[in-house]
């Protein structure tokens, strides 16, 4: 990892200060944290990755300062270097690095959506056939709430998501707006 990947992973520009880094770190763990993402292991195991990733993108701009002065006096030197331009397609990159990992959790959500519909069609269904047995009935109505408790959990997890989907997308119009400014 140098430099630039890592104020890339965090959303930030060159020269970030400390309190920058672990306020964009803060925001990212929010919203990529493995916790809140237990309830699904392709998630979780997604997110972690995630998370992984931008402790790692916190603790090397933390810790290696020198890799910051290096790159700080390169592009002091080369007079190609637009370092607004720079920043801004850098928030750009993080903002739709970020929608894009949610939209996939988004995405599994939905399916487990379905999944719990189908379980709670089952066990319905099966409660009304299964009256004569006492003891499919029971076990299809605890499949009928363990089904509409699942609906619920994920329906709230979606409208979240979809939240924070559009908050990013509405940060992605907000730099691309400025990105053609910086241009004209």
């Amino acid at each position: 990892m140098n430099y630039i990947e890592a104020l890339h992973i965090l959303g930030l520009s060159e020269g970030a200060s400390e309190q920058e880094i672990k306020s964009s770190y803060r925001e990212l763990a929010q919203i990529m944290h493995p916790d809140r993402f237990n309830h699904n292991e392709k998630l979780a195991q997604k997110a972690s990755e995630q998370f992984k990733l931008i402790t790692q993108a916190k603790e090397f701009l933390l810790h290696n300062k020198q890799a910051a002065q290096n790159y700080q006096q390169q592009a002091s030197s080369n007079p190609h270097v637009d370092s607004k331009l720079s920043q801004l397609q850098i928030r750009y990159n993080a903002a739709e690095t970020a929608r894009l990992t949610l939209i996939s959790y988004e995405d599994a959500e939905a399916d487990r959506l379905k999944t719990y519909g189908l379980l709670t069609i089952s066990g319905l269904l099966i409660t009304f056939a299964g009256r004569r047995f006492p003891l499919f009935a029971a076990l299809a109505s605890s499949m009928f709430i363990i089904g509409l408790i699942g609906i619920i959990r994920a329906s709230m997890q979606r409208r979240e998501l979809k939240e924070q989907i559009q908050a990013l997308e509405d940060e992605k119009k907000k730099i691309m707006q400025e990105l053609t400014q910086e241009k004209a």
